[in-house]
């Protein structure tokens, strides 16, 4: 799977004013936006072993775009402050993470977004699967929100 072609697509198709690099790494376990650099961070490696189909890569690739799409809306010292947040205060991190999925549906990725979290829920033991669908809008939530604005 050519992830560097999925993500230009993605990002061309809907977050051009985004200009993240989308990096290779085994640092972080699936995708990661960084506030403080305006990277975008991806491990193949496992992705690939959840099995993830093109149009799920693409609703990933989207929901960490939408992070970008939202930081840029902070200052640099504000974007440092909601980095450290997330990292201690679940309910903050909530909002951050309902705020992106909402973003991906606006831009048109709801599609994609909502199968990614079909494979993950599949392939996800249940005690992360809780912890990942805690903090983000449900399987059903993101729905009716595509529905909404369809």
């Amino acid at each position: 799977m050519d992830f560097q072609k999925l993500f230009r697509e993605v990002r061309n198709n809907g977050f051009p004013e985004i200009e993240s690099k989308f990096i290779s790494t085994e640092k972080f376990h699936f995708a990661h936006a960084s506030a403080i650099t305006g990277n975008i961070h991806y491990n193949p490696k496992n992705i690939l072993a959840l099995g993830f189909t093109q149009n799920a890569v693409k609703g990933v690739i989207a929901h960490e775009l939408a992070h970008q799409v939202d930081f840029k809306r902070m200052g640099f010292f504000s974007r440092i402050w909601l980095t450290y947040k997330c990292s201690r205060n679940e309910v903050y991190r909530k909002g951050v993470e309902r705020r992106a999925d909402t973003i991906t549906v606006k831009r048109g990725f709801g599609k994609d977004l909502i199968e990614a979290m079909r494979l993950t829920k599949k392939r996800f033991p249940k005690d992360r699967w809780r912890r990942y669908e805690a903090a983000h809008l449900s399987i059903k939530e993101m729905e009716a929100l595509s529905d909404q604005i369809l």
